[in-house]
């Protein structure tokens, strides 16, 4: 997995994006109750109607993690709720791409040949399947019902070059890393994050041109910097969640903080 990081020689490589982009980045976060399909697809379509983005279509909107089924508890759950790689997942989100006219990225449970992966899937204002990443970090709990991933994926858009990622792949600083070599500008992070690793940011207020909010999570806050890509990572509410999605950005000391939601509402954070 981490090739890219022990064999990287230059600075520079001909896949790095040259033209600058405005591009308008959402977190969307929501209560998703497992095994809900058509009540979460509700309280997604809800969130996906209150938004105000460029007709263009350079905007990237992140969505929860297991976004239509919810996280399964069990090896039965999964297997029920699994799809193929273009299932409802793929089309429901397909349908918010082209509502919102934007990039959007979900995550569902895939089913392949020799099991189960959670993956993330990048859909196009247009609503077409651009890409997909299977998570490679599983925690103990996820490694019982779910296969690994063996590669990270890079997505050239017309907003630039789209990075993925999933849930406890931000424990490990080598996949955000591998990105960052690959000449990620965003990278897209649905999860499922209660509290289980990782905390709010204790920095010195007194640093920050413009401070941050008090449930600034630090990994993500650490994603977006140490990788030089604007990051939009969209968690879950209730049911142990603790929200605080957002957009982390590439300066939040001397610049821009991050824009975070709050800890248990349903809302969007851009």
């Amino acid at each position: 997995l981490y090739g890219d990081l022990a064999f990287f020689k230059s600075p520079s490589d001909g896949e790095a994006t040259t033209e600058s982009t405005q591009v308008t980045l959402t977190a969307i976060q929501f209560e998703i109750v497992p095994g809900d399909v058509d009540g979460n697809i509700n309280r997604a379509l809800e969130q996906v109607s209150a938004l105000s983005l460029p007709s263009s279509g350079d905007s990237l909107t992140v969505f929860p993690a297991f976004t239509l089924t919810g996280r399964p508890a069990n090896a039965e759950e999964v297997a029920a709720w699994s799809e193929s790689d273009i299932g409802k997942t793929v089309q429901v989100l397909g349908d918010f791409a082209t509502h919102a006219r934007s990039y959007v990225v979900g995550s569902h449970i895939e089913r392949g040949e020799n099991g189960f992966y959670h993956s993330a899937v990048l859909l196009s204002p247009e609503g077409k399947l651009l890409g997909n990443y299977r998570q490679t970090h599983l925690s103990d709990r996820d490694r019982d019902l779910f296969l690994p991933g063996d590669d990270f994926s890079v997505i050239s858009t017309t907003i630039g070059r789209i990075g993925l990622l999933l849930a406890d792949d931000v424990r490990y600083p080598e996949a955000s890393g591998v990105l960052a070599l690959r000449r990620a500008d965003l990278i897209a992070i649905p999860t499922h994050w209660s509290g289980e690793y990782g905390a709010y940011l204790l920095d010195a207020e007194g640093l920050f041109a413009h401070g941050y909010p008090a449930n600034t999570m630090n990994f993500w806050y650490s994603v977006a910097k140490t990788s030089q890509a604007y990051t939009v990572v969209a968690n879950h509410i209730g049911r142990g969640a603790q929200g605080s999605s957002g957009v982390f950005t590439i300066n939040p000391v001397d610049a821009f903080p991050p824009k975070v939601a709050s800890t248990d509402a349903a809302e969007s954070s851009t």
